[in-house]
């Protein structure tokens, strides 16, 4: 083979290969919402950052308003860092918007119980 139907047999084969998806970036939240969000988390005491890892709790908790999910998925689901989830969640904890009902075990992680923001705690 020479080395010029090397080079066209390499370009057919990348221009044939089906294209990839690329990672699209995260939506640009509207000015309102951003200011909404702000507004809720100064009136119970946190951070924006604070405020979004709560969301991420809440919407994975169950029925019975608990949550048991590991720090790196929850870092994942919040876009922070996952060493400083436990520094939020201790945040969370001194406002009363969650609490721990069973302590982390061998390879498992603690479960929450997250109050909906405005409860009577």
């Amino acid at each position: 083979m020479t080395p010029t139907s090397f080079v066209q047999k390499h370009f057919e084969a990348i221009l044939s290969a089906p294209r990839q998806q690329i990672d699209q970036p995260p939506p640009i939240v509207p000015v309102a919402d951003a200011r909404r969000d702000f507004d809720v988390a100064q009136s119970v005491g946190i951070t924006v950052t604070t405020l979004r890892l709560y969301r991420a709790m809440d919407h994975a908790k169950d029925g019975n308003g608990n949550v048991q999910i590991s720090q790196l998925a929850l870092a994942e689901k919040a876009g922070v860092a996952s060493a400083s989830v436990k520094a939020f969640q201790q945040k969370l904890v001194r406002q009363g918007l969650i609490k721990q009902t069973v302590p982390p075990g061998h390879r498992t992680p603690a479960v929450w119980h997250v109050f909906s923001i405005g409860d009577g705690r």
